[in-house]
């Protein structure tokens, strides 16, 4: 049996994911602070009321989405399970997490200013009607930003070092032309794409506590024989920690225009 899994969109079961989802994949302290500057580079609080937090999660980016703009936001998520952890671990008087996904997202046409996603295209089985959903509830003018990993971006991330099988996962993903070229196909505009660097962890023994969650999609699609291996090498790495090492990574984030 190949340590590899064959991505599929909907491989993952985020209901069961929900229970440990915060524990291992809740931003740290200085991962906030990088996606609050990211976000305020390219969104002005003054030009956005309302913003899209589509594929929503247990809710680590939408108080931060309303806290950095000032704006009220609607999180959009289809797993239950997921819903449930976000109004328990992430409520804010500021956001309404709502079901439903990519296929009809329960807004009205024009009714957001910009929309945000994390590490949410890759699971879309039809991406461009997705799109075509973002363009609609999107004003014209409005903005989306766009998180991810992408196929031969992702090297140097940490988690592969101990976890090379989870890497080939990520490679099956769409990568940034694709995505680019799905936004443009729906009528946006490609503004920008830039790189954010963040302390994911603050030491090697939080990334081996995260990592036994088994929160990520890319560890939840290799066999459990090469999870274990990965997780008997980062043990092993954070017990030989004598003080701690912050774990650095980054990640793309594009920025589309609609119309």
């Amino acid at each position: 049996m190949s340590d590899v899994g064959k991505f599929a969109p909907g491989k993952v079961d985020y209901d069961r994911q929900s229970a440990g989802y915060t524990a291992g994949r809740s931003l740290s302290g200085d991962a906030a602070t990088a996606w609050e500057e990211a976000i305020e580079r390219h969104i002005a609080a003054d030009d956005v009321d309302t913003i899209l937090d589509l594929g929503s999660g247990a809710g680590r980016f939408s108080p931060l989405l309303a806290e950095t703009v000032g704006a009220r936001v609607v999180g959009v998520e289809p797993s239950r399970g997921m819903r449930k952890a976000a109004l328990r671990d992430a409520a804010h008087s500021g956001v309404d997490y709502v079901g439903g996904d990519g296929r009809w997202i329960p807004l009205a046409d024009s009714s957001r200013d910009a929309a945000w996603m994390c590490h949410v295209i890759h699971h879309v089985p039809d991406r461009p009607a997705f799109v075509r959903e973002v363009a609609r509830v999107v004003r014209p003018t409005g903005k989306t930003l766009l998180v991810g990993g992408f196929p031969g971006r992702m090297d140097d991330l940490s988690l592969f070092q101990f976890f090379p099988e989870a890497k080939l996962v990520l490679e099956q993903f769409p990568t940034i032309n694709d995505v680019v070229s799905l936004f443009e196909a729906a009528g946006f505009g490609h503004e920008a794409i830039e790189r954010v660097t963040r302390q994911s962890c603050a030491s090697v023994a939080e990334l081996a506590r995260r990592a036994s969650k088994r929160a990520d999609t890319t560890l939840e699609l290799i066999s459990d024989e090469a999870f274990e291996r990965g997780m008997e090498k980062l043990r092993s790495a954070a017990e030989a920690e004598t003080t701690p090492e912050p774990v650095i990574d980054s990640l793309d984030l594009l920025v589309f225009v609609n119309g």
